[in-house]
């Protein structure tokens, strides 16, 4: 697996989550999409820090979907299993 797909992400989100069966192994692999929502600045303020709309966490059902219908076909088309336990996205 290549290095440079990395990516670290520190914030409050909110997931759905799903898996698909290995058609290789017939291995079970949870998988995860993460989408942002707002907080209050403070809990004196009325005013609200977005870190991304509301409407974002629809998206993340979207890249879930997607996901977990395409991984099992990488894996017949190029013959081998995806190597890690599981496998999380994350929709900015």
């Amino acid at each position: 697996m290549s290095t440079y797909i990395v990516a670290f992400a520190n914030g409050p989100f909110e997931y759905f989550e799903t898996s698909y069966i290995s058609p290789l192994s017939g291995k079970t692999r949870p998988l995860r999409a993460y989408g942002e929502f707002h907080l209050p600045l403070s809990s004196h303020s009325k005013r609200q820090y977005f870190l991304a709309t509301s409407d974002l966490i629809g998206q993340t059902k979207y890249a879930l979907e997607v996901g977990a219908r395409v991984l099992p076909c990488y894996e017949e088309v190029f013959d081998i299993e995806y190597p890690l336990p599981k496998l999380d996205f994350l929709v900015v």
